[in-house]
């Protein structure tokens, strides 16, 4: 069976979470919500609206699948350090991204 998840449809939530979740997130940024507020000054309105896009397709591959599942694919196939608690938390990312891409 063919997972709805293709981490190729994802490069550019992939860099960004490489780049800014990574292991010592908390130390350079503080927080994810840091995090966001770091690539949101140094990006271009390209790219938050790229991120934007491929937040919310994330999203809706993960709408029927366990979240475990949505995890392992955030973690292990995107590259993050930080593991969401839950869907509400990367709601919150798309929220912020989605936003300022909108501007």
């Amino acid at each position: 069976m063919k997972t709805p998840f293709a981490k190729h449809d994802y490069q550019h939530l992939s860099d960004f979470v490489r780049a800014y979740l990574h292991e010592d997130f908390k130390l350079e940024h503080g927080s994810v919500e840091g995090a966001a507020d770091d690539f949101r000054k140094h990006a271009k309105p390209e790219q938050l609206a790229e991120l934007a896009k491929e937040l919310h397709a994330f999203m809706s591959a993960i709408e029927h699948v366990p979240f475990p599942q949505a995890q392992s694919w955030w973690t292990r196939e995107l590259g993050s350090a930080w593991l969401p608690s839950d869907k509400n938390q990367i709601e919150m990312l798309l929220q912020r991204f989605s936003s300022i891409a909108a501007k």
